[in-house]
């Protein structure tokens, strides 16, 4: 099966080509870039061959940076339209929870913590999302939250200072250090969604 797989992790959009649940394409685009090198993209992916012979599209539908979801989401719409391939998709902290899990080879249910933009964070505890500048907010309530082991925060992008920030009460790991395009795809192929009439939920 040859898949065309995109996804986001905050500020990076990653292309993949997957043939036989092996990457043999893949590119990150940098949100600072992606306008730029967009054309370059689908460039790149019309002159490869087995292109025209994929056989589904998959999408991460955020939330993320509005940049990245907007034009991920808008390539994998378009490129499954003008193939008349079908359209799958799963939101950011599925994908990231399972790329955690599949790599790590955990069942552990971890709390992903995604950044929309530079200072702003979104968050999913006990099923409840939590938007907020303020990333204490969102550990104070980790920390309050009952747990029989040491809770494992997934962080799509973290910088030094906020990790000064971090307790030694919790676990964390930079994701963006890890995931991948073809490991989002390949971890959620049990729990991805399909469009029906090319229509997705896209959250910001």
């Amino acid at each position: 099966m040859k898949v065309l797989s995109i996804s986001t992790l905050s500020s990076i959009t990653w292309f993949c080509l997957i043939n036989d649940y092996q990457p043999y394409f893949q590119i990150a685009v940098p949100n600072s870039h992606q306008i730029v090198l967009l054309n370059t993209v689908l460039s790149i992916i019309r002159k490869l061959e087995d292109f025209r012979e994929i056989d589904r599209v998959f999408v991460t539908t955020g939330p993320g940076y509005y940049t990245s979801i907007r034009v991920s989401c808008l390539v994998a719409q378009t490129v499954s339209f003008l193939t008349k391939k079908e359209l799958f998709f799963i939101d950011n902290f599925q994908a990231i929870i399972n790329t955690y899990k599949y790599v790590f080879k955990t069942s552990s249910p971890p709390i992903p913590v995604i950044k929309i933009a530079s200072k702003r964070y979104r968050t999913q505890i006990n099923e409840t999302d939590i938007e907020t500048t303020n990333l204490n907010e969102i550990i104070n309530i980790i920390l309050k939250t009952k747990s029989n082991h040491k809770p494992v925060v997934l962080f799509s992008q973290i910088t030094n200072q906020e990790k000064q920030i971090i307790p030694d009460q919790l676990e964390f790991i930079d994701m963006s250090s890890i995931y991948t395009s073809f490991l989002a795809y390949i971890s959620c192929i049990d729990q991805m969604k399909k469009a029906e009439n090319y229509q997705i939920k896209i959250t910001y």
